[in-house]
């Protein structure tokens, strides 16, 4: 196996794909540029898990960047070349052809041509350096689409043939065994002492591999690393036997950046338990303040209970009950009305007979009759000497039938059912009228709302104001007998007064703590978790931040495993010791000699 091949199967084996990559740019460039390390620099990063905002992706060395072996004596004679299209200017239809023995000259002014086919000899022969792209007429804008291409006519073993080369895609076998050789390819050194310093061809790009490329990005390593602030020390004022301090503390690259944001999201319930806190340690006669604020919660509890009772008189349900008796009352009355309508068909009686005010007559003239001028007789008398109530004549045959007719129809179900329903009705409109709907919202429980949570004091007027007109609304809607357009009942009070009177019933808990102690010490300790918290918050996206250049930087490091050098340098010892035999060093100077240029070292 040739030292080619050996260090193909090594970077196979043993380098990364960033590494085979770079060889591969050693074997086909005499010197690297600077584009080519951050090409090689993005892909060491990648290959730890930092991303490439271009993307690169590695082209590892494969057996087509290399010259090929035949593994026979069977020569390999370019003929011509020929028939070039898209390289450069250079015309369609042109020919260079080549002499088999001696030398073929090939001369012309500038812009010529020559550098064109130089250039494609190196890529198709696979030169020791191929850092000249083939390109395409750069005047013509429209052919920066073409690939460029050529044909090579060659003499193998005595047989002709013809070989196709196109640019960006693995040359002909056959080609790699003929050398070109030019300025860009000269792998030799003089030293101080116009010795020849040889390397075979191969050697150097594994000594390059460690000494110019690891060491290239191992400095560019060095300097991004010293570059990234991972100090602490701004953070120290939340350090302290706190969650938060315990977490500042421990920040590493594997800080769990979740946690610490729910650390640092504060919410507006946590907000005001830190301001209770900061009240209840901070006063002088805690008992005394728990018993008031005990007071003060009974007081809301009370306003709340009183709010309940005028909401349960014109809420909704209570609406809709009041609603169904008018319904219910007129509906009877309508039946009444038709009831009283049949009870006039058969007779001529005066208008209303039948109807509510003549029933309310009627019944009047009861009591007169069973009180007064009949006690202990059942109305209507219609015995012999009876008199009419009213008229006071004596009532005949004809009126006293008319009258046992009356009392029939006044005590028919229908009047009956109508009655009730009217009394029902009166009933809800009295207890409506009667009820006291207001709140008990003195001058003393205002002032103390107004201290405690001004907020909930002006809910519970504006709400005040709003069972008021509803009130009003309920007793023109029964009047009226329309119930459409009701005025809504919203921003009940009362769910924030029982907030508020829980509030203070721990507000005051809290105090009957801070008076103790040891309970005291826990609530020191609650509000110090609290203020940590609050502390951190405004700073968080620094602290997270900072854990990502953590991260960063823990990730570079983890780079620094792929520039170690001291493996590269033994394996290229293994392949000098390999390819520099006693025999080839001795035929090299035997060479150099005939030459008269010294001898190799």
């Amino acid at each position: 196996m040739s030292l080619l091949d050996d260090i193909l199967a090594w970077a196979n084996a043993e380098l990364t794909l960033w590494q085979r990559d770079a060889v591969r740019r050693l074997f086909q460039k005499q010197d690297l540029g600077s584009q080519d390390y951050d090409d090689l620099y993005a892909m060491l990063k990648s290959a730890h898990g930092l991303p490439d905002p271009q993307k690169r992706q590695p082209v590892p060395l494969a057996q087509e960047h290399l010259p090929a072996h035949t593994g026979s004596t069977t020569p390999v004679i370019l003929r011509d070349m020929r028939d070039l299209k898209h390289v450069n200017r250079i015309a369609p239809g042109q020919k260079l052809e080549f002499t088999p023995t001696g030398i073929t000259v090939i001369y012309g002014g500038t812009g010529s041509g020559k550098s064109g086919y130089s250039r494609v000899l190196k890529r198709a022969c696979r030169a020791r350096d191929v850092s000249e792209t083939v390109h395409p007429d750069a005047f013509d804008p429209k052919a920066a689409a073409n690939v460029p291409e050529a044909i090579f006519d060659v003499e193998v073993g005595g047989w002709a043939k013809s070989l196709v080369w196109k640019r960006d895609i693995a040359p002909p076998h056959e080609l790699s065994t003929i050398a070109v050789f030019d300025a860009r390819c000269a792998r030799a050194y003089l030293d101080t002492e116009q010795e020849v310093a040889y390397v075979p061809y191969g050697l150097d790009i594994v000594e390059n591999l460690g000494q110019r490329v690891l060491s290239e990005l191992t400095q560019r390593l060095n300097t991004e690393v010293s570059r990234i602030d991972t100090d602490t020390m701004p953070f120290a004022d939340l350090l302290g036997d706190t969650a938060v301090g315990t977490m500042i503390a421990s920040l590493s690259p594997t800080t769990d950046s979740q946690k610490l944001t729910a650390l640092a999201t504060i919410t507006g319930e946590e907000t005001s338990r830190l301001a209770d806190l900061d009240k209840a340690l901070a006063e002088s006669d805690p008992k005394s303040k728990a018993k008031a604020l005990r007071l003060s919660a009974q007081r809301i509890d009370t306003l709340a209970s009183r709010i309940e009772v005028a909401v349960n008189m014109v809420n909704d349900a209570a609406l809709e009950k009041v609603k169904f008796l008018d319904n219910e009352a007129e509906t009877a009355a309508q039946g009444e009305i038709v009831a009283a309508a049949n009870f006039r068909a058969g007779e001529q009686l005066l208008p209303g007979t039948g109807e509510q005010v003549w029933k309310n007559l009627f019944e009047e003239a009861r009591r007169f009759s069973t009180q007064v001028a009949y006690p202990g007789k059942s109305f209507p008398n219609v015995d012999a000497g009876a008199q009419c109530l009213l008229c006071q004549q004596p009532l005949d045959k004809i009126a006293a039938g008319r009258m046992q007719r009356f009392e029939e129809f006044v005590k028919q179900q229908t009047a009956k059912v109508a009655a009730e329903k009217r009394k029902q009705r009166q009933e809800a409109v009295q207890k409506l009228e009667r009820a006291s709907l207001g709140f008990g919202l003195d001058a003393a429980t205002t002032a103390e709302l107004e201290q405690l949570d001004v907020t909930q004091l002006r809910a519970a007027q504006e709400f005040e104001k709003k069972i008021e007109d509803r009130r009003r609304w309920t007793l023109s809607a029964l009047e009226a007998h329309s119930w459409d357009g009701a005025p809504t009942l919203h921003t009940d009070p009362r769910p924030g007064l029982k907030s508020l009177s829980t509030k203070l019933l721990g507000q005051a808990a809290d105090l009957d703590k801070a008076a103790d102690e040891k309970q005291k010490k826990a609530l020191e300790v609650e509000r110090a978790q609290l203020r940590s918290r609050a502390s951190l918050a405004p700073r968080l996206q620094s602290v997270l931040d900072l854990v990502e250049r953590m991260r960063l930087k823990a990730k570079l490091a983890e780079c620094k495993d792929d520039l170690k050098t001291k493996a590269i340098s033994d394996k290229a010892r293994e392949f000098a010791n390999k390819a520099v035999t006693a025999a080839l060093k001795g035929a090299l100077d035997a060479e150099f000699q005939a030459l008269g240029v010294g001898h190799t070292s």
